[in-house]
């Protein structure tokens, strides 16, 4: 009897320790089946936060792409308006060399000899066709000769209000280069633009110049932007110039218009249309 009563209570006691540590066994069960989702839903934003980065950064080398593509087209744009103004002035060169040849071989007489004259100023003027002239702006603020093209890409986002590439400009520099002696005024600087659309841009947003000056000092300096014409065509323009505001102060109704190279087109305010050359005038 003893040793029943001592193996029901040993078996007792077995059943209790299994029973606790079943329940210790349920116990972490449950804690690891409660932590599961939370550790899957960090791992699960994890991936896609890593999904979104790659994505991000792929969308990254599409716009880096995309603006090369953009330089690439723009550079095939340069390069055909380079070929055609190189063919253009290779076409003029032949011209005027056969002419040359013909004058020192002394087959060329006055008439000739002038055609020949004329096609070497359009020759001339064809190479400045991108050129543009800035007159007026202060000496010294460009700090060295090399830093006029970017005083002249400050001056047209200031107070032109374009925002030009950085191979807009090609070139810019003082004329002439090196200042000698004193000047009363300014040397103007000369600017060479990779294409005529882009000059054209800027010659066309020079009238903001009459109501935004250049700040010079406590004064304010009015720029001047004109065209790059060779001496002989600068002073035909200047009679056009002259004889356009005498023209328009007779009768302000008028509209006259200075076209290139040098003639002056006259809008009567009947609508009749006259045209005058600068060469016809005296």
């Amino acid at each position: 009897m003893s040793n029943g009563r001592k193996s029901g209570k040993k078996h007792k006691r077995h059943s209790s320790s299994r029973s606790s540590t079943g329940e210790e066994f349920a116990e972490f069960g449950n804690r690891n089946s409660n932590e599961s989702p939370v550790c899957s839903e960090r791992y699960g934003m994890a991936t896609t936060k890593e999904q979104l980065d790659i994505i991000m950064k792929k969308l990254e080398k599409l716009e880096i792409l995309d603006t090369i593509n953009k330089r690439l087209m723009d550079m095939e744009k340069d390069i055909h308006e380079v070929k055609s103004k190189v063919a253009e002035l290779e076409e003029g060169l032949e011209e005027a060399d056969a002419s040359i040849k013909d004058l020192t071989d002394g087959k060329v007489d006055k008439k000739d000899y002038d055609k020949l004259e004329s096609q070497l100023e359009d020759l001339a003027n064809r190479a400045r066709r991108n050129n543009l002239v800035f007159i007026n702006v202060p000496e010294g603020v460009e700090q060295g000769n090399n830093k006029c093209a970017e005083l002249i890409k400050t001056i047209i986002a200031t107070h032109l209000e374009l925002d030009l590439d950085d191979n807009d400009i090609e070139r810019a520099h003082r004329t002439p280069t090196h200042l000698t002696a004193p000047r009363a005024n300014p040397r103007p600087i000369h600017v060479a633009f990779h294409a005529f659309t882009v000059r054209q841009k800027v010659i066309k947003a020079a009238n903001l110049l009459k109501t935004n000056p250049y700040p010079d000092g406590e004064a304010q300096r009015k720029l001047v932007i004109t065209e790059d014409v060779t001496p002989k065509l600068q002073i035909e323009r200047a009679k056009l110039w002259k004889l356009r505001r005498k023209l328009l102060e007779e009768n302000p109704a008028r509209k006259a218009f200075v076209n290139y190279p040098s003639s002056l087109k006259v809008i009567e305010p009947d609508g009749s249309v006259r045209r005058i050359n600068a060469k016809n005038i005296e």
